[in-house]
């Protein structure tokens, strides 16, 4: 069933994360996390060229809803590995709520068993601060990204990766593993 079909059968909870496949999302919806995904991430790199790309490498999505419009106003898309939930992307539509509901729900998932996502810059500033804890163990952060993407070691569960477009970056892996 797509979203506007569901839409309009029910009425979505606001202020409630829900989870919802990819494809099951209406173009306009798609196009509403890509933009919310460019927004919050143009800063630092795009590492995801194109929604096309975005709804073929991910499956799955949490999103919120906490205005008057049905459109999702936050979003998380996570991928099931065999090493557990890999948070991959995500966004906001820039307003204080929907990024304070963002944080809240990321730091949650992260402190759950199971639940891990790379970061860096402001996200990973803002995770340290919340006391998600760092992954220390380099061999598990290997076997995540792939012995071919990754580069170098630092300090402090800090590494160099290979990450598509953008080239090689520094990351930290957070998480419950």
């Amino acid at each position: 069933m797509r979203l506007k079909q569901y839409l309009n059968e029910m009425t979505l909870p606001k202020k409630k994360w829900i989870v919802v496949k990819l494809s099951d999302l209406d173009e306009e919806t798609r196009h509403k996390l890509w933009d919310m995904y460019v927004s919050t991430y143009q800063s630092i790199g795009l590492h995801i060229e194109s929604i096309n790309k975005m709804v073929h490498k991910y499956k799955i999505s949490w999103f919120i809803d906490i205005d008057k419009d049905p459109e999702p106003d936050a979003f998380i898309i996570y991928k099931e590995t065999n090493m557990g939930n890999k948070l991959a992307l995500m966004g906001s539509d820039g307003a204080k709520e929907s990024k304070s509901l963002l944080v809240k729900k990321m730091v949650l998932l992260l402190k759950k068993r199971g639940w891990f996502v790379e970061a860096s810059h402001k996200v990973a500033d803002i995770i340290i601060a919340k006391g998600v804890p760092i992954i220390q163990d380099m061999e598990f952060v290997k076997k995540v990204i792939g012995e071919k993407k990754f580069v170098e070691e630092l300090e402090e569960g800090e590494y160099k990766r290979k990450l598509g477009t953008m080239g090689v970056v520094k990351k930290r892996m957070f998480g419950n593993i």
